[in-house]
């Protein structure tokens, strides 16, 4: 990321909390960060449920002009096959409303998929599924990347040696 959230950058609110029986549970907080060049902002809960987490967020917002987008990772996993994306989208014949599913096979080097978030269904990788719903414009990004690092570099608990991984990321652009 262009701003260094791990180092320089404090919360700005101390409003979180979390309940759970051990089974489900629910937690909440502001997400409030503010670095020298920027201040991002939101509401976030997450809910764990029998066989899922259910995952929201409002007000995801940038209060400072720098001209980027303010983006919210929804997974960064390694790639373990097809993509499917359910999308729905009108028949123009008599206007009613047809899924479509389109199966997205990407591979290295190969551009991201870019959505319209309002027109997806769902996005289902390996045995997860992702269920996408924003409230205005926004779009999704669907890619495969080859990446390479070092865990070392962020725990030193790690062998420190360089890795290459097939990612799957899907991102959420909220805009600027």
């Amino acid at each position: 990321p262009d701003v260094p959230w791990g180092t320089s950058s404090a919360g700005m609110h101390a409003f979180a909390g979390g309940v759970s029986d051990g089974w489900v549970g629910a937690c909440g907080f502001h997400y409030a960060k503010e670095h020298p060049n920027i201040t991002v902002t939101a509401t976030k809960a997450y809910f764990g449920v029998e066989h899922g987490l259910i995952a929201l967020g409002t007000d995801v917002r940038r209060n400072r002009a720098i001209g980027k987008s303010v983006w919210t990772t929804v997974d960064q996993t390694a790639w373990r096959g097809p993509v499917t994306i359910l999308k729905a989208s009108t028949d123009q014949r008599n206007g009613t409303p047809v899924i479509e599913n389109t199966i997205i096979q990407l591979r290295e080097g190969q551009p991201h998929v870019i959505v319209d978030v309002e027109s997806i269904v769902a996005i289902h990788h390996e045995n997860t599924g992702y269920i996408i719903r924003a409230c205005g414009p926004t779009t999704a990004i669907v890619q495969a990347e080859n990446r390479t690092g070092n865990w070392h570099d962020l725990d030193a608990r790690h062998p420190n040696r360089t890795e290459s991984v097939l990612i799957l990321q899907i991102s959420i652009d909220h805009g600027e």
